[in-house]
This record gives structure tokens, sequence and C-alpha cells, in this order.
């Protein structure tokens, strides 16, 4: 179910951008008057100097060698031009993905069609289907996140140039501290990433691998083919792309209906995608904080909402790393566990380990 909403958010995603936004942008593209279309952010931010195009190339070109030189050297056996196929899928789908971040705050992923495209590609390879996925998932993501600190530094006036050399300044100390992070708990923390080291059990590590099995040892080919029982999950693109035209007909045949504007398939799909390996208290956390705060408030206290609401929303992510960090020196590293409801490793799922089907006895 996962694999295949993933599938359809990446269409959905892209027809939706055509159909709700695509006429807006070329408009705007074709305008050569660029100040008549520029709002009063716009026309103070002309203060500051631009980011040169040339950093922009240096940064790319850089990175990218150092990517290809890597993939050459090493053992990873994805070839140089498996780099630039993967590079190059993050930068078609960066326009669609980030004209949804912009407007609903959202990041979509490309993990799923980058494994999917890397497990055509190269077969029985897993190591190559997760540097082909990193590659691919890495450089949209970056992308993304610098066009928001671009537009947050558009709205709060900071200089464009600040923005970008604390972005890459910021990307190449958090790699240089996450590797060292990682080598020194590889080397001290016994059995790491086993289930008897909880609760250093490595899930994002074990998705990869996991993922890597499927999509590049045994691939999709064999894993979605005609005679597998998961072929249905490859309608997820032809849904995706469907979905998207029914609000769209629905709102041009009814045009004084507000609600039919705001329904957005994309999110609606990313949502049901992450349903399936979430935890049930993440949808109701998601819905009281979105209701009091973008509806009561909204509608009741709008002064409030203008002024706060967004400043309460990066307090809210802050105060929620801090308390990682917090949790993680005063309890976890001094093997101090919490226990209440909801922290119980146990996932209340027999079947999780005990499966329907028996596996098939080795014949004689």
């Amino acid at each position: 179910m996962n694999y295949g909403l993933a599938l359809a958010v990446m269409t959905a995603a892209i027809v939706h951008v055509l159909l709700n936004n695509f006429p807006e942008f070329s408009r705007l593209f074709r305008s050569k008057d660029t100040i008549q279309n520029e709002d009063v952010h716009s026309k103070l931010m002309r203060r500051y100097k631009k980011v040169p195009n040339w950093w922009y190339i240096v940064l790319f070109t850089t990175t990218l060698a150092i990517a290809l030189i890597v993939c050459e050297s090493k053992d990873i056996n994805l070839p140089w031009w498996g780099v630039l196929m993967a590079v190059s899928i993050a930068a078609i789908l960066v326009f669609p993905y980030g004209i949804v971040a912009a407007i609903t705050n959202v990041s979509l992923g490309v993990n799923v069609i980058s494994e999917f495209i890397a497990g055509l590609i190269f077969p029985g390879m897993p190591l190559a289907n997760v540097a082909f996925k990193t590659y691919g998932c890495t450089t949209l993501r970056q992308a993304l996140w610098l066009t928001s600190d671009l537009k947050l530094g558009h709205y709060m006036k900071v200089p464009p140039r600040d923005m970008f050399i604390a972005q890459a300044s910021g990307t190449f100390i958090s790699g240089i501290v996450n590797l060292l992070t990682t080598r020194y708990l590889i080397r001290t923390v016994p059995n790491i990433c086993q289930k008897t080291a909880y609760p250093w059990t490595c899930p994002i590590t074990n998705v990869f691998y996991s993922a890597s099995i499927i999509w590049g040892l045994i691939g999709p080919v064999k894993m979605f083919g005609p005679d597998s029982i998961y072929n249905i999950l490859l309608y997820g693109f032809l849904v995706g792309a469907v979905l998207p035209f029914i609000p769209w007909l629905l709102a041009k045949k009814y045009d004084k209906s507000l609600m039919l504007r705001h329904i957005h398939i994309p999110i609606f799909l990313m949502a049901c995608s992450v349903l399936p390996p979430a935890s049930a208290v993440v949808f109701p956390t998601w819905f009281i904080v979105a209701f009091i705060f973008n509806f009561v408030i909204y509608q009741r206290h709008h002064w409030w909402w203008l002024r706060y609401n967004y400043i309460l929303s990066a307090a809210l992510m802050t105060g929620t790393a801090l308390c990682g960090v917090f949790i993680f020196y005063a309890f976890q590293l001094n093997h101090i566990t919490i226990k209440w409801w909801g922290t119980a490793k146990d996932f209340h799922c027999p079947l999780a380990s005990k499966p329907l089907i028996p596996p098939i006895p080795r014949p004689n």
C-alpha cells in the first residue's frame, strides 16, 4: 500500500500542478514587465545583491564531480551516467514538487520512484540502487530546502547571499557531524542496529536495507511483474494521474465552491502513504494542532494568528529537536528507560513476527 500510494503521489503532483498552477506561471514567464508583477517584498529585496549564477554553477559542478569520483572509485556499482540520471530526475521534479511545497508547506519525496527506476536499470545490484536513490532524493531535498530558506529570507528581508552561505555551510558542517557521530556510535554501542540494542535499533537503516532488497536485489520486474500478487500496485501511476482531474473539473463546473478549490490530491495521497508505517498517534496530532491553530484561532483570533502562528510553528519544531537532544543525554545515554503509555517498544501486533502464511518447507 505504501509503495502504491507513493507511486501515485508523483503523477498526481505533476498533473495537479499542470492543471492548477501552470497557466499562471506560464503567464508570468512570458511577461516582459517583471517590475509590474513584483509585490512589496520583491521591491524591498531589490536593495540586496542577488546570488550570482556562478556560485550555483561552482557548487553544483564541484559536488557532482565528487559524486562521480566516489561512485567510480568505490565498490558502489553505480556508473557515472547513473549519477547523472539520478540528478536529472531531481531536476525534473523540483518544479512541480517545489510548487506543492510552496503552497502547502509539505515536501514530497522521490525515494520510491528512484528505487523503481534504479531497479529496472540495475537489477540485482542493491548497492547501486541505494546510491541512485540517495543521490536523487538528496538532490531534490537540498534544492527544496534551499528554496524554502530563500523564501523565508525573502519575507524576513534577509540578504540572499547570506542565506546561500548559511545553507551551504550548514549542509557541509552537518554532513561531517553526521559522519563522525555515526562512526562513534558504531564503535561504542554494542550490537547496534539489533533488537537487543534498543533503542539503537536503526529503523531508518533497516528501511534502507529492506528497500535495497525489494527494489535492488529482487527488482521491480519480479516484485511487481505480471505474475506477482503486487502487480496491482503499479496502477498507482494511473490513479495518481486521474484523481486530480476530478476536483479540477468539479471546481470548473461549480465556480463558487471554495471547498473544491482547496482539495489537494497529492497531499491527500502523501498522507495516506505515510499511514502504513506511521504510528497511530501521528494523524490525530496533525488534526488537533491544525484544527486549533488553522481553524479555531484563525476564525476567532485572526490577529493573533497573523502575528504568532508561524512563530509558534517554528517554536514547536525547535522544541521537539531540543527535547530529543535532552532525552538522549539525560535518559538514553544513562540507560534510563521512560515507561508510560505510548513509549513501549511492543507494537501490539503479534502478526508482525508471526505471519499468517507459514513458511514453505524445503523439499527433501
